[in-house]
């Protein structure tokens, strides 16, 4: 009951909030008073309509329809407002964003997200680490702040994406990795991140060396989900290897970035080919124990894939107020892109692929993996700051 109810699905009281902690980061702890607020506790069933939440500084002190108003308090009318948790954001690339001067800190604190996990950065790393500290001390609004820096691989993708472009680091052998995750550690970083072009061996190695230094290492995996669990990587991100890395095709899956193959194929070819996966399911069922009893956390981030994109962010006229010209034409080439999958029946917005990922996400969390909620939110996508973590709240309700 004592951690931070920072959040309200209402503009005006969730910057009051925000604001006061930030002041009283840097001066006296801020009294703040939220009256007849429905509160939302993830540990009760229903909301809890009609309560008074007093916090100081950054703590709740009181909570009850009957706690008393402090002198000299802030008072905020919660009336017909809820309070929520702080969300969180745990697969993003923010901090690209605010160094191009996007206004995601702005976008992501008002729509309720109190915390962010960056996932690779070409931002210098003395630049974020004091950006970070700007945030906990309240110089700078922004969510709260842990990043990675450069994404590590071995190679260098053809293909130009948000989870590499620009924001990596090249280690070619296990003597470079333990190097570039030692100067990382150094530097400040809170987590490791890697990706798929990092071969198991040398993906071995940073997980070994990150561990030494206390840090979490998280990442697209090289091989099967089950043997990147056993080598003690802590969190699987794109949550699509989950079906991938699972089904009948997962062998030819990985040749075709083994052999670099997936170099020369296009997105639809791509998934043409994903479109004939079917789950292997005792295989399936023994990756899940196997997630489970490791304790290895999968991130999702299905909101802005072209199987969800088009009921949430290409839906929803109301978020482009929030959106710059370019950005506004970079949507309606989304919602082109996604026209011409619907008429060509395309496997990205099928039934099928909708259904995999209730199933993944109910079957995860009945097998007792840990999840993580996060949406690879980039400049580079579409996606809305906040409003984008709210779309995947909706599908985690929806698969049950």
């Amino acid at each position: 009951m004592h951690s931070l109810l920072r959040a309200l699905l209402a503009g005006p009281i969730a910057s009051s909030l925000f604001l006061s902690f930030a002041a009283e980061a840097k001066d006296q702890p801020t009294t703040v008073v939220i009256r007849n607020v429905t509160v939302i506790d993830m540990k009760a069933d229903q909301p809890q309509p009609g309560l008074t939440v007093v916090t100081r500084g950054n703590r709740i002190a009181t909570i009850g329809r009957d706690a008393k108003t402090p002198e000299h308090a802030q008072v905020i009318d919660g009336t017909g407002k809820f309070l929520i948790p702080g969300l969180w954001d745990n697969y993003t690339f923010t901090l690209e964003a605010h160094k191009n001067q996007l206004p995601y800190f702005d976008l992501l604190v008002a729509h309720g997200v109190t915390g962010v996990r960056d996932a690779g950065t070409s931002l210098g790393l003395p630049a974020a680490a004091r950006l970070r500290a700007d945030i906990e001390a309240g110089r700078t609004l922004g969510p709260r702040l842990f990043f990675a820096g450069p994404v590590l691989l071995t190679d260098l993708p053809p293909r130009p994406s948000n989870r590499w472009t620009g924001i990596s680091t090249v280690v070619t052998s296990a003597e470079e990795a333990r190097k570039a995750v030692a100067t990382l550690a150094s530097a400040g970083v809170n987590h490791i991140k890697t990706e798929k072009r990092t071969p198991p061996d040398i993906l071995k190695q940073i997980i070994s060396e990150a561990h030494k230094h206390k840090l979490p290492v998280v990442g697209v995996p090289p091989a099967y989900i089950a043997d990147v669990s056993n080598d003690d990587l802590d969190c699987i991100e794109h949550f699509v290897e989950i079906h991938r890395a699972t089904s009948n095709k997962r062998d030819e899956y990985y040749a075709l970035y083994r052999d670099r193959t997936i170099d020369n194929m296009s997105m639809d070819q791509n998934y043409a080919f994903f479109d004939t996966m079917e789950t292997d399911q005792p295989y399936y069922e023994e990756a899940l124990r196997t997630l489970a009893r490791n304790k290895t956390f999968v991130c999702t981030n299905a909101a802005l894939l072209a199987t969800f994109i088009g009921d949430y962010e290409l839906a929803d006229v109301t978020r482009r107020r929030f959106k710059t010209k370019a950005e506004i034409a970079a949507l309606e080439k989304a919602i082109g892109e996604r026209d011409r999958q619907k008429r060509n029946a395309d496997y990205r917005g099928s039934a099928k692929s909708r259904e995999k990922t209730f199933r993944n996400i109910a079957d995860l969390q009945k097998a007792g993996v840990p999840l993580l909620t996060g949406t690879q939110l980039s400049q580079q996508s579409v996606g809305t700051p906040g409003a984008v973590l709210h779309d995947e709240l909706q599908i985690f309700v929806a698969a049950g």
